[in-house]
């Protein structure tokens, strides 16, 4: 039957289903990055808020900071450089030559108003500011927070703008396979439920159209303790009436 009532139940709960993946890719693809964006500026924040701590409590002394930072930037994916005011490097969080230097000069773009141009500007106060900016010398696009400790000392602190990116690719996918999972499986239940509750509406139909012919020896067989079940005691006294 083109119209029965399993067929609609089944097209109404896959539709469902295949609305919410399409609802929650397109959601993902929308405000995810930018979830993760916030994510990172809250991780700088956090960096920025813990170097200040160390100058406060030690003067201009960094010796237990990167000890200090080391969880949060390797969970974080992220890199600092600490320079003084003479533009000397006080301390780094990578041994990598060409990262340091690649810091060193990103700060000293910004110093110069260089990066601004090039970049976009996410969030500001007094003492720093949060910038997408692309590096010149890897040409790799980065969240920056760059500014001035209350020592005097320069700061900038980064984490690859590709790996958020990258997170969120992965997450899309992953999540348009569960759905596509829930899909068979909702697709599967949905057959074998919508047929125990149309297989019984089925039976009083037919039931009911030999009863029109005037066949009243025809009982209804299914039973059931639902509204379909007293639908069905209902024909059955009354085909015994008449």
């Amino acid at each position: 039957m083109k119209k029965s009532i399993s067929r609609q139940i089944a097209i109404i709960f896959i539709g469902l289903v295949v609305a919410i993946i399409a609802i929650t890719i397109l959601l993902n693809n929308q405000f995810l990055g930018a979830f993760y964006v916030h994510h990172k500026q809250e991780a700088l924040i956090e960096v920025y808020e813990k170097m200040e701590e160390a100058v406060a409590r030690s003067g201009s002394s960094y010796s237990t900071l990167a000890e200090e930072l080391n969880e949060t930037i390797e969970i974080g994916n992220l890199n600092f450089i600490i320079v003084s005011g003479a533009n000397q490097s006080i301390l780094t969080s990578t041994t990598n030559e060409f990262q340091s230097s690649s810091m060193s000069q990103q700060l000293s773009g910004y110093l110069l108003g260089k990066n601004q141009v090039r970049g976009e500007l996410l969030q500001q106060s007094e003492f720093y500011e949060i910038h997408r900016a692309r590096n010149v010398l890897d040409d790799n696009v980065y969240i920056e927070m760059w500014g001035i400790l209350s020592d005097g000392s320069l700061f900038l602190v980064r984490s690859p703008l590709e790996g958020i990116m990258e997170s969120v690719k992965l997450s899309n996918r992953f999540s348009l396979f569960v759905m596509g999972i829930m899909l068979v499986l909702g697709s599967v239940m949905t057959w074998y439920f919508s047929k125990r509750i149309a297989n019984p509406i089925l039976e009083l139909a037919n039931l009911s159209q030999r009863m029109a012919d005037l066949d009243f020896d025809v009982k209804y067989m299914s039973g059931g303790e639902n509204e379909i079940g007293v639908l069905g005691r209902n024909f059955n006294a009354m085909s015994e009436k008449l």
